[in-house]
């Protein structure tokens, strides 16, 4: 494992052998190559957690898009049509959800194009078919195989086709392909947004000029400030208002629940998924606790085994894999609190639960500023009993508090006013 150090001047290296290289050879070879080496220094950087900026990596992007920009012809930006830009999408979670969002907010004409910098539409590892019957409302194009430069030069000349007003560049952290032909058109009139969904991991694109840098909280939108973005602005989280919980929750059968895949979770440690999921049933008024999230057959067995070692039924946990909306799911089941996962947390997910009048636990992580109830934070198992205490005590003043966060501080018109919708 390298340290930062190490991986810097690794990487500072391999920079200048590249800025060379583009200096006395630009062949589509040479680029190809560069573009590939930048997107394996980008993932790097996120194993080794090299902070959470790459300029050096996003300086040669420039370098390599200035090459490409010379090869095309000039064009105006078409009114009332937008692009959005994105590495893969999903059947669930918080990133697609936010890319639908925009879809249905939108009044422009919109294509949603997948670089599939990975391949994995081409191999079938991801399925096209439901996020064509999610995205009826725009148009979904994906960037066909081929080489680096192939890749680029195709998407590239996409955008240049449309001739879009507005770009929404919403890519993972290390889609090179993505990022360089984001900076390769020569549309004039063209406005780009920067959606920084990838925040919390060292990214490419982060320290590039946008017409609007957004970040989803005011944490990631300080850290940004604080290496040198100096127009960032915090873009809300939001989700479509489905409604909130009504009536009072029946005491004999309360549940508790917790949303999230396997990446969110943990089974070892101070932060064991299957101790919280224990410690939560041995209060005798919670009946049931639900998760929804796909978990492994080993994790399912891991949570039935510490259910039974404490004499704890195990029919009083329920495992949903996948809901078509989470918000909604949660008011069919009648959820009275949630418990945020750990060591990651999902921040659409919270934002749901909240909207619902659903009271949040929530793990003591470097993001705060998307919780309503800060007496509910927890650090370990013991401060998450005290915080299950006070949820079940106070419940109805919880409940109201977090339906009031959402309304004033994740609505639509703050959503849409970021994008210009």
């Amino acid at each position: 494992m390298l340290t930062t150090a190490q991986y810097e001047k690794q990487l500072s290296e391999k920079i200048v052998t590249l800025e060379l290289l583009l200096e006395t050879q630009q062949n589509d070879l040479i680029i190809s190559e560069i573009i590939k080496v930048i997107y394996l220094m980008a993932t790097y950087g996120y194993q080794y957690s090299v902070g959470n900026h790459l300029p050096n990596l996003d300086k040669l992007i420039l370098k390599v898009a200035s090459v490409i920009r010379h090869k095309q012809s000039r064009r105006q930006s078409s009114d009332g049509v937008s692009v959005i830009l994105a590495s893969e999408m999903y059947t669930g979670g918080g990133h697609t959800r936010q890319i639908e969002d925009i879809v249905d907010l939108t009044k422009d004409q919109t294509l949603v194009v997948l670089t599939d910098y990975n391949g994995r539409y081409l191999s079938g590892e991801l399925e096209l078919g439901p996020i064509y019957e999610r995205f009826r409302g725009a148009s979904v194009v994906v960037i066909p195989n081929g080489d680096h430069i192939d890749k680029v030069f195709s998407l590239t000349n996409l955008i240049n086709l449309i001739a879009p007003d507005k770009l929404y560049i919403s890519l993972h952290h290390n889609d090179s392909i993505g990022y360089t032909a984001a900076f390769s058109h020569k549309i004039e009139g063209l406005k780009t947004f920067f959606i920084h969904h990838a925040d919390h991991n060292p990214t490419l694109g982060a320290t590039l000029k946008y017409d609007r840098h957004l970040d989803t909280t005011e944490e990631y939108c300080r850290n940004c400030k604080e290496n040198g973005q100096e127009d960032c602005l915090v873009m809300p989280l939001y989700v479509k208002d489905r409604g909130k919980k009504s009536g009072k929750i029946n005491n004999s059968k309360i549940k508790f629940a917790s949303v999230g895949g396997e990446n969110k979770v943990t089974f070892e440690g101070p932060l064991d998924h299957a101790a919280r999921i224990t410690n939560c049933l041995k209060f005798d008024t919670i009946q049931t606790f639900v998760h929804i999230g796909r978990l492994s057959d080993k994790s399912l067995e891991k949570i039935n085994l510490q259910l039974r070692k404490y004499g704890i039924d195990p029919s009083r946990f329920e495992n949903i894999a996948w809901v078509p909306s989470l918000w909604e799911s949660l008011l069919d089941l009648n959820i009275h609190s949630l418990i945020a996962t750990a060591p990651l947390g999902g921040g659409l997910t919270a934002i749901e639960a909240q909207g619902a009048g659903i009271p949040v636990l929530h793990y003591s992580e470097p993001v705060q500023s998307i919780y309503a109830i800060p007496d509910l934070l927890w650090t370990n198992h013991e401060e998450l009993l005290s915080a299950i205490s006070m949820a079940l005590e106070n419940h109805s003043e919880y409940s109201i508090r977090s339906r009031e966060f959402y309304e004033k501080y994740h609505n639509q018109e703050l959503f849409k006013t970021c994008l210009s919708l």
